[in-house]
């Protein structure tokens, strides 16, 4: 890879990765602000997050690739937009946190654990309730920048996983576009 490919390789990766940050911050807020049909929004952003990625990697396959993009390349291509839409998606988690959550969170998880009674609790999820209540209590305690860190750390960890599984379907090798063979 030449070094103006891997330079245009990832200035279209700060592009995607904008449009996949909107993806999964839309998911967000919708889930910690309870609006209309949280969870199926959340659903679908997740599920929409590969599909998004295979759709740009092969819009760039095809446009600015000449037709041929090696897993290497898709890796990149991927693996560096999943990063790019992590930071955007993680300064929103922060400005959520920091600004506009005021302890709203921390009761929504305590009133859904009272909602739950204890015995359907423990067998459901394995463990005692109060234990669970401890962990809210001890997330409460959390400063909205170890919030974001974690949710950073844990997004570019899954990011891994998605963009290697991504990168092997969008794969395709071959003489590029306009080459003579």
């Amino acid at each position: 890879m030449t070094l103006s490919k891997y330079e245009q390789t990832i200035a279209y990766s700060r592009i995607y990765g904008l449009y996949v940050a909107l993806c999964w911050l839309t998911g967000f807020y919708f889930f910690v602000l309870r609006l209309t049909l949280d969870s199926v929004v959340c659903f679908a952003c997740i599920l929409l997050t590969p599909v998004l990625l295979y759709g740009f990697a092969k819009r760039f396959r095809e446009t600015r690739s000449g037709g041929v993009l090696t897993f290497g390349q898709a890796l990149l291509l991927i693996f560096m937009t999943c990063a790019h839409a992590s930071l955007l998606t993680a300064v929103g988690v922060w400005v959520y946190f920091s600004f506009l959550d005021a302890g709203s969170f921390v009761s929504l998880m305590e009133t859904s654990l009272n909602a739950l009674d204890t015995e359907i609790f423990e067998k459901a999820y394995g463990m005692p309730k109060t234990e669970a209540m401890q962990m809210v209590s001890a997330f409460s305690e959390l400063r909205p920048i170890d919030i974001t860190f974690g949710y950073l750390l844990d997004s570019l960890f899954a990011s891994v996983f998605v963009s290697v599984v991504v990168a092997l379907f969008v794969k395709k090798t071959g003489v590029p576009d306009g080459y003579a063979v």
